[in-house]
């Protein structure tokens, strides 16, 4: 199989199909795709569009046919140092793995019985990335309802802009997110970054697959409080009486139970997840 290169496909006047590539060296088992849009790098999480014949200036990484190979000869004028820059390509493979991970993570959300909603998918990112440190990158913060990301909202957005993820309304319980066609392809060619945190994503998705939202705040908030200043020299009746204090609505002998559960929580897993 030939290297992966950069290859760019143009509808060009009267539709007939144009087709320039430049070889760029990418690193081996590389996973990462980027598009060019009017000349301008813009994130893309889909397949290369070369592959389906859009008509659009796009730009993927891709292993493209002999054919394609023959008549690639020429990058594009004016754009080579505008492709990739320097670090780039490694900005661009850690979005995807991170959203390959977020798809992966409400695909067994919802094997587990969640409803997976934007708030399940928050508050599992929140034990998957601070409780087990796979490396999502988002920043969470004590909101409304516990830990929240801004970034990860933003994120899932994004993921449905991509059309790798969609809402669907079910029932009365608001919509839920699932995984499209195009986010099950990017699952299957990303298996070694699904591999790799694969237990960790069962670990978390089987202990809180099952949880309402309330739980989920519980636990979520207990858990904020524990990792967070001092938490770990705080008793157990000081970290509930804490999380009473920031959730008035959470009775304390309720905070206590849910203090107690995430300690249980954390114990296991400290076992070796991945």
């Amino acid at each position: 199989m030939p290297n992966p290169c950069l290859a760019i496909s143009r509808q060009g006047s009267k539709g007939k199909q144009i087709v320039r590539q430049r070889r760029y060296p990418q690193k081996s088992n590389t996973e990462s795709s980027t598009d060019l849009h009017d000349r301008k790098v813009v994130s893309s999480l889909a397949e290369p569009k070369i592959l389906r014949n859009v008509s659009v200036v796009s730009i993927g990484c891709a292993v493209p046919e002999e054919s394609v190979c023959r008549k690639a000869r020429r990058r594009p004028a004016g754009c080579h140092d505008r492709i990739i820059c320097p670090g780039e390509e490694e900005a661009e493979m850690d979005r995807i793995r991170r959203a390959v991970l977020i798809i992966t993570l409400a695909d067994r959300l919802l094997e587990e019985g969640s409803w997976c909603g934007e708030i399940h998918i928050q508050k599992a990112a929140y034990f998957l990335q601070d409780l087990l440190d796979v490396p999502l990158g988002f920043e969470f913060v004590l909101y409304r309802h516990g830990p929240f990301s801004f970034d990860l909202r933003d994120e899932l957005t994004a993921l449905r802009a991509d059309r790798l993820m969609a809402l669907e309304l079910r029932g009365s319980c608001g919509p839920h997110f699932v995984t499209t066609e195009s986010g099950q392809r990017i699952q299957r060619a990303f298996p070694k970054t699904v591999g790799q945190y694969r237990n960790a994503i069962e670990f978390v998705a089987s202990t809180f697959g099952e949880r309402n939202h309330a739980e989920l705040e519980r636990l979520a908030t207990a858990l904020f409080i524990t990792l967070g200043s001092n938490g770990w020299s705080m008793s157990t009746g000081q970290r509930a009486g804490r999380l009473n204090e920031l959730k008035g609505h959470i009775p304390l002998d309720v905070a206590m139970d849910a203090v107690c559960e995430v300690d249980r929580i954390v114990a296991e897993a400290r076992l070796p997840v991945h």
